[in-house]
């Protein structure tokens, strides 16, 4: 956590970790193979943290968010960590 940007900055990068972690918690049942019963509620799962997380992604990339530079270059990395997840899940 860094405590040198602002609340909202830091609420909106810690989210995107936590949505993280969910997508990441995803490709690692599915490696490990879910059970048919509950192949839906997973994939549902999925999709809603993989659009929040899509969603707090534009954040660092559109040029006039309200976020730092600090703040936007955290959430570019952590959709690099996001990119390297996928590319390694497939």
């Amino acid at each position: 956590m860094n405590t040198d940007l602002p609340q909202l900055e830091q609420t909106i990068i810690d989210i995107a970790r936590q949505e993280l972690a969910a997508v990441a918690a995803f490709y690692r049942k599915r490696e490990a193979g879910i059970e048919s019963a509950h192949v839906d509620e997973a994939w549902s799962e999925y999709l809603a943290r993989y659009h929040a997380l899509s969603t707090l992604f534009v954040l660092g990339q559109l040029p006039n968010s309200g976020m730092s530079e600090e703040g936007a270059r955290t959430l570019r990395e952590i959709e690099a960590e996001y990119v390297a997840l996928r590319v390694s899940a497939n």
